[in-house]
């Protein structure tokens, strides 16, 4: 079974018009490569991308980006080649990942480029780690920010897409590091929500057991059954 160590990652992040991928356009896209396990600075990627129709100014609030940045970026059909160049032949990485695929997948496809069918989730990840090793399970996603807090990390330039793609490389290099200590489950990682869906009822059956016996919680956590 192959390493994550041996694979290689992009690390992407978007920020838009909107989250709804129907109308919300892609507005700024930061990509941060993994290989070996590292961050190579070079390879990072960020461009503004000019919409049809600028931001409305609850989005700007969000994400700075004002129609003036914009007027002179370069077009989706410029941009997107460089895109496809830094995705090409690598697993992809996102932190809730379902947002950067639907705004991501109908520009690329464009270009002739398909996402893989699951991307890496570097939310899921977060929250495997905590069902693993806090028996804690959560009903939505955790932050960004709040995950990189959870092990020390920096949060740079939030809601800045290179910034938060430079962010999602450290959790995920961090979580796929105690995730799979041995460096030897690609396997796990890419299969994180599976295992966090199994972790989720394995945590349910454990408490409602306890409320009907009085017994305690299996005192390891790590233990795949």
């Amino acid at each position: 079974m192959s390493s994550w160590r041996d694979q290689g990652f992009a690390v992407v992040d978007v920020e838009a018009t909107g989250l709804d991928p129907r109308t919300s356009e892609v507005i700024s896209i930061g990509i941060v490569h993994i290989d070996q396990g590292a961050i190579p600075a070079a390879s990072a990627f960020y461009s503004l991308v000019r919409p049809a129709r600028m931001p409305d100014p609850d989005d700007i609030v969000i994400h700075g980006i004002r129609p003036r940045d914009l007027a002179d970026s370069p077009t989706p059909d410029e941009v997107l080649p460089h895109v496809v160049r830094a995705l090409a032949d690598r697993d992809v990485v996102a932190h809730v990942a379902h947002i950067e695929e639907s705004l991501l997948a109908p520009w690329l496809a464009r270009g002739g480029f398909q996402l893989p069918r699951e991307l890496i989730d570097t939310d899921v990840l977060t929250q495997l780690y905590l069902a693993q090793t806090r028996r804690l399970t959560l009903p939505g996603h955790v932050g960004l920010g709040a995950a990189a807090s959870l092990f020390g990390l920096p949060e740079h330039q939030r809601h800045h897409a290179l910034g938060d793609a430079l962010t999602t490389a450290q959790l995920f290099l961090a979580l796929a590091t105690l995730l799979t200590p041995g460096g030897v489950s690609m396997h796990q990682v890419a299969g994180a929500r599976r295992a966090l869906n199994r972790q989720r009822r394995r945590l349910s059956w454990q408490r409602l057991r306890h409320r009907l016996t009085g017994t305690t919680a299996n005192p390891n956590p790590m233990e795949e059954s």
